[in-house]
C-alpha cells in the first residue's frame, strides 16, 4: 500500500450528542498542556527544571489527549469491583466493563483487574496510520493508581477507542474517583506527516459513508484481520 506522503492526513472524531462535544472533546496534545508544566520557571536556584527535558517537550507536540468523557466512580475490593458510577447515560454499551485478566492473559499482572472505559467517541482516520497508546502519566496526581495498557490502533479500518486500564485490587475497599475532562489517555500517531484533528457529531450520513461498512457489510463476528483484508481486497 502505498500513501501520498505529501497529503494531509484527516484524523476525525465524532461524538452522540453535542453538549459532549463542546464539553470534554479529544484535543491536540499541544492544547492541553498540564498546569503544572506550563507555571514551571525554566531555572530555580537549584537548577534547571523539566521545562529543559526535550523528551518531555516532544511528547506535548505529539498526538492527542482524550478526557475522560464524564465523571466516575469505581469501588474496588480485594475480589474486584464492587460498585460503580458514571455520569454517561447509557449508549448501547456500559460505561465501564472488564476484560477476565485470569484466561485472556493468565499469568500476567496478578492481583489487578482490567478496566475498560468504554468510548462514546467514534473515530475515523483518513488513512490507517498507527497511533501510539500512552499513558498520561504528566497530567495524573496519582499515575499508579490506573496504568493504561499500551497498544496500537488505526481507524482507517475500525472505529472503537475505548481506554484499557489496569489497576490493582486492594486490600481493603478504596473508591477510585475521575472528573470529567480528567486525560485518560495519549494518542501518538507513529508518522512524520501533517495530519488535522476534526470533531464533529455524527449524523446518519456520516454513519452510513463512514462507519455502517462494519456493521452491515461484513460478518457481525468477522475478526479485526479477515475485515481489514476484506477492505483492501485481499
Amino acid at each position: 500500500m502505498f500513501f501520498n506522503k505529501k497529503k494531509k492526513i484527516i484524523l476525525e472524531v465524532y461524538a452522540p450528542v453535542g453538549k459532549l462535544a463542546e464539553l470534554f472533546p479529544p484535543v491536540r496534545t499541544e492544547d492541553a498542556i498540564p498546569k503544572w508544566f506550563q507555571n514551571l520557571p525554566a531555572k530555580t536556584d537549584e537548577g534547571l527544571t523539566t521545562k529543559h527535558c526535550p523528551g518531555i517537550r516532544d511528547l506535548f507536540s505529539k498526538g492527542i489527549i482524550i478526557p475522560a468523557w464524564a465523571d466516575y466512580s469505581i469501588t474496588l475490593g480485594p475480589q474486584g469491583m464492587t460498585d460503580m458510577s458514571c455520569g454517561m447515560p447509557p449508549l448501547g454499551n456500559a460505561p465501564l466493563g472488564s476484560h477476565p485478566i485470569d484466561f485472556q492473559a493468565h499469568g500476567a499482572w496478578p492481583n489487578h483487574i482490567n478496566l475498560k472505559f468504554n468510548s462514546p467517541w467514534v473515530f475515523w482516520c483518513s488513512e490507517p496510520i498507527d497511533w501510539l497508546w500512552v499513558q498520561p502519566v504528566l497530567w495524573q496526581k496519582t499515575p499508579q493508581e490506573l496504568s493504561l495498557v499500551p497498544g496500537i490502533t488505526e481507524f482507517k479500518h475500525q472505529s472503537m477507542a475505548n481506554v484499557l486500564t489496569l489497576a490493582e485490587l486492594p486490600k481493603e475497599s478504596k473508591t477510585i474517583s475521575i472528573k470529567a475532562g480528567t486525560p485518560l489517555a495519549q494518542l501518538v500517531p507513529l508518522t512524520d506527516r501533517e495530519w488535522e484533528l476534526k470533531v464533529a457529531v455524527i449524523t446518519p450520513e456520516i454513519y452510513t459513508k463512514k462507519i455502517a461498512q462494519w456493521d452491515f457489510s461484513l460478518a457481525k463476528h468477522a475478526q479485526y484481520q479477515q475485515r481489514r483484508n476484506i477492505l483492501n481486497g485481499k
